[in-house]
């Protein structure tokens, strides 16, 4: 496997639930529990020369949690291209 399946990335997140993978050197999003509350939250998912994607701790694997305001218009239009083509 060249880059880390984000169903198996939780790091300080809960309740993660994939609502876009890329695949191999592309991105992932997802609906995720962080300190109590759903947000959204992203991570490059990594290629053969940097398996474990982006972010990391360590050799943990993490989910960037995105900010409100940003997470909105973003995520909205990541899932317009995944559904709209």
């Amino acid at each position: 496997m060249s880059y880390v399946k984000p169903q198996t990335v939780s790091g300080t997140t809960t309740n993660v639930r994939i609502i876009y993978d890329g695949g191999e050197n592309d991105f992932s999003v997802a609906i995720v529990n962080w300190k109590g509350r759903e947000m959204f939250a992203m991570r490059w998912n990594g290629d053969k020369e940097k398996q474990l994607g982006f972010p990391v701790m360590g050799k943990t694997p993490l989910w960037l949690v995105l900010p409100e305001g940003i997470a909105k218009e973003g995520v909205n239009s990541i899932i317009s291209k995944v559904y709209n083509g």
